[in-house]
């Protein structure tokens, strides 16, 4: 929505004013569940371009001593595929 909650509470106040009408408590219990919702929407957003971009996420592999040169191999194979 790329709106941030000050400008969004300012622009409730203002249609309240330009209509001459106040929020009922529903609609104001709606106003904060809905700025919950846009920010984790901008985090949410935020997050997905990052992990777009390969800059979050993390993976462990573990394997036993003997297939050692085995996973080196699959590393690099890895690597080249999906580059940092």
């Amino acid at each position: 929505m790329n709106i941030s909650q000050t400008p969004l509470s300012r622009h409730i106040r203002f249609i309240e004013q330009e209509l001459g009408v106040r929020l009922t408590d529903a609609g104001q219990k709606f106003v904060e569940e809905s700025r919950q919702v846009l920010s984790q929407f901008e985090h949410a957003t935020k997050v997905a371009v990052r992990a777009g971009r390969g800059e979050v996420g993390r993976m462990v592999i573990r394997t036993v001593p003997t297939q050692k040169v085995l996973l080196t191999r699959c590393v690099r194979e890895f690597a080249k595929l999906f580059p940092a």
